[in-house]
């Protein structure tokens, strides 16, 4: 079955701004967003904070392209700011088919491209809203998920109606749950939102 991607990613915008009232993930990438039989996403790899740290004591696991610029530095902040990080390069990915440069690539010489500029079909709103929440420093970044990034991303516009592209299937799952990784449905090639 054909799914448009805003049927994966509405539903994890909206579970994190639940989510944000009392915990964060500081985990997310396409590996840890699993989808079921009937293509409802999930979430996996929720971690310690010390987990998602590059300075921590265990062995960090960060995820090159996703983790945010704060998970690399001991002494910085983090919270809903990060996920938000996260989940925009997440989208990013799905809608442009590139990996957002890695974070600590990024502090020494940012190169990341706009999205629109990746692929014109983009519209303007989704781009700038994804560019600001993968920005470098957290208070550049949206409040949260749900007031700001959410509403910037949904911002109904003629060019946003007209948006559509290639439709992902899920075709990896692992056997014995029923589940496939967002990463393994596809979603990393361009879509629709």
């Amino acid at each position: 079955m054909l799914v448009p991607c805003k049927k994966y990613l509405l539903p994890l915008y909206n579970s994190l701004s639940s989510l944000h009232k009392g915990i964060t993930h500081q985990g997310i990438s396409p590996e840890n967003i699993l989808l079921d039989e009937e293509n409802r996403v999930y979430w996996r790899g929720f971690s310690l904070l010390e987990m998602r740290t590059a300075t921590g004591e265990m062995e960090p696991q960060l995820f090159a392209g996703y983790s945010a610029p704060e998970q690399y530095q001991p002494e910085s902040w983090r919270g809903g700011w990060t996920d938000l990080h996260s989940i925009a390069a997440v989208t990013y990915r799905v809608l442009t088919g590139v990996v957002v440069p890695d974070a600590a690539v990024r502090q020494q010489q940012d190169r990341l491209m706009e999205p629109i500029l990746l692929d014109e079909r983009i519209p303007q709103n989704i781009s700038d809203a994804l560019y600001r929440a993968l920005s470098l420093k957290p208070e550049e970044r949206f409040d949260s998920m749900d007031v700001s990034f959410i509403a910037a991303m949904l911002e109904e516009t003629t060019s946003t109606r007209q948006f559509y592209g290639g439709q992902p299937t899920l075709t990896d799952r692992n056997r014995s749950s029923g589940y496939g990784t967002l990463s393994a449905a596809g979603v990393h090639r361009r879509c629709c939102l």
